[in-house]
């Protein structure tokens, strides 16, 4: 039996009740078949994490870094109720006291470093997906707590209290919310190890962590531990590479992403151990290269920072040499399953950024 597909989009805002009509809804059939549209589904669900980590020979593979709310102290909305975050906009220490300013107080606030000491607070750097473009990654500064967020909580509470008096009323509460709404589950990566993180949503930019010092992730990330900067370097090209592919071809990502990226490499035959050495070497190097050469810059659209870094030599060597494998390999086939996997050949309006 012939099973057609059909794609159907709102031409207007809608209700989640209103009924289906064709002057609503647009309905446009699919040119793919059942099983073409079901098979990268299938193949998701019948991987492990630890499957794709022996397939790309790496240690780890994370679908998600760390939960932790409570970042940016809710949202400027009407009606939302702003409170602190835990990101720290200023850190200073002068004399054995802390001066810490967290995001959407008035001010500083001082409190002894043994009393941060007293409930293993401390500033760590956050690895967040809104931060990560291609080669190249920032971190937020944030408050945490290596016991966990009771400590956490209890710093706040007596941060509050021996403020009391230079503390507005507007700061406490904002404090006192915090305390309520944060959660922290610490994901914290090994300082002597080798990473490459990526965007887990939509645009799967990726790049190698410069600071290993105080390191933590974040849930909106995905990563590969790997065993050496080499290969940590030569899998944020091909991950790079790939989602390059996918806005050369005017394909759209699709907005989940977790570990499907890095299960792309293995499918498209990119992986560490398919690859020959003296092309995993040169990739690595210039991988490398970029990264060290290129300044972040907050890309309001991922897309664009993909077709801007790609004009980067160095990258467009990569580009080339992949490129090149890929054909002379007779790639091309495992390469359109792999692209399968984390985009889509339909619907412009549906792509991420």
């Amino acid at each position: 039996m012939e099973v057609k597909l059909y794609i159907v989009k709102p031409r207007v805002a809608v209700s989640r009740d209103v009924e289906f009509n064709s002057s609503v809804f647009e309905e446009r059939e699919l040119s793919t078949s059942y099983e073409d549209y079901m098979k990268p589904a299938l193949l998701w669900a019948t991987v492990s994490t630890e499957k794709i980590a022996r397939d790309l020979s790496v240690r780890k593979v994370a679908t998600k870094g760390g939960y932790i709310m409570g970042l940016f102290g809710g949202e400027k909305k009407e009606g939302e109720e702003l409170y602190a975050g835990l990101v720290v906009e200023r850190y200073r220490e002068s004399n054995g006291v802390a001066y810490i300013k967290l995001v959407n107080l008035e001010s500083e606030y001082p409190a002894s470093v043994d009393l941060m000491k007293q409930y293993g607070v401390g500033i760590y750097k956050l690895y967040y997906m809104g931060l990560i473009i291609p080669f190249k990654c920032s971190t937020h500064d944030i408050l945490l707590s290596a016991r966990g967020e009771g400590e956490l909580k209890e710093f706040l509470k007596a941060l509050v209290a021996m403020n009391r008096g230079r503390m507005p009323v507007e700061d406490s509460r904002k404090l006192a919310t915090l305390v309520r709404e944060l959660r922290t589950s610490i994901d914290r990566l090994n300082k002597g190890s080798h990473y490459v993180v990526y965007r887990r949503s939509g645009v799967f930019a990726a790049c190698v962590p410069e600071n290993l010092d105080r390191a933590v992730t974040s849930d909106k990330i995905s990563y590969a531990e790997c065993y050496s900067s080499e290969q940590a370097y030569y899998y944020t090209a091909i991950l790079n590479y790939l989602a390059y592919i996918v806005v050369r071809e005017g394909r759209n990502f699709i907005r989940d992403q977790f570990a499907k990226p890095l299960l792309a490499v293995a499918i498209a035959g990119l992986s560490w151990s398919d690859a020959p050495e003296d092309l995993r070497r040169e990739v690595s190097e210039y991988s490398q290269r970029v990264s060290e050469s290129i300044t972040w810059f907050d890309y309001a659209n991922k897309k664009k920072a993909l077709l801007d870094i790609a004009r980067i030599p160095e990258f467009s060597e990569v580009i080339y040499l992949l490129d090149e494998y890929v054909e002379r390999n007779r790639k091309q086939e495992r390469l359109r399953d792999a692209l399968d996997l984390v985009s889509t050949r339909e619907s412009k309006d549906s792509s991420t950024s």
